[in-house]
């Protein structure tokens, strides 16, 4: 046993046969490609035949490189005031609504007042640091509790507003 290599590759290697693919492929890869007429690359009176004559079919000629008139341009409009976007006014607050306001409060003064807790004493009462955490949970919880579930929502509306 002189080695495991073979010195000469056998005829049924695989090897051989995708070596023989690969520069079938490159050589195809790299033949120059026939000529087309750039002012008419079909002639329009033949059906296109494969999918690079229809892909030559869809390009635009040379010649009609400019859009045609009115053809997704800009024209600006006769009023200027029509361009300007006047929102509506805002809703007012909801003053007879308690649920509002409790997840109101609760949702910002609770974390505010635990911070100003936690800054101005923080080894202070440790009944304050609960209540004040209690009121943000409080707060949030009705938050979550107002929104509308779905058997009410309009199942045409995705819930966006413009």
């Amino acid at each position: 046993m002189t080695g495991s290599t073979p010195s000469r590759p056998r005829d049924d290697d695989p090897q051989d046969a995708i070596d023989a693919a690969f520069e079938d492929i490159v050589a195809r890869f790299t033949a120059p490609e026939p000529a087309v007429d750039p002012v008419d690359p079909v002639d329009p009176g033949s059906e296109p035949s494969g999918p690079d004559e229809v892909q030559a079919a869809a390009l635009p000629l040379a010649s009609s490189a400019q859009p045609p008139p009115g053809w997704r341009v800009h024209s600006p409009p006769e009023d200027p005031e029509d361009e300007v976007y006047r929102p509506p006014a805002p809703r007012p607050l909801p003053a007879q609504d308690a649920t509002f306001w409790v997840a109101l409060v609760g949702g910002v003064g609770g974390p505010l007042f635990f911070l100003y807790l936690v800054l101005t004493d923080p080894y202070g009462s440790r009944l304050a640091l609960f209540a004040a955490g209690l009121v943000t949970i409080l707060g949030l919880a009705v938050t979550f509790w107002r929104l509308p579930s779905r058997a009410e929502r309009d199942p045409d509306d995705d819930g966006a507003r413009v």
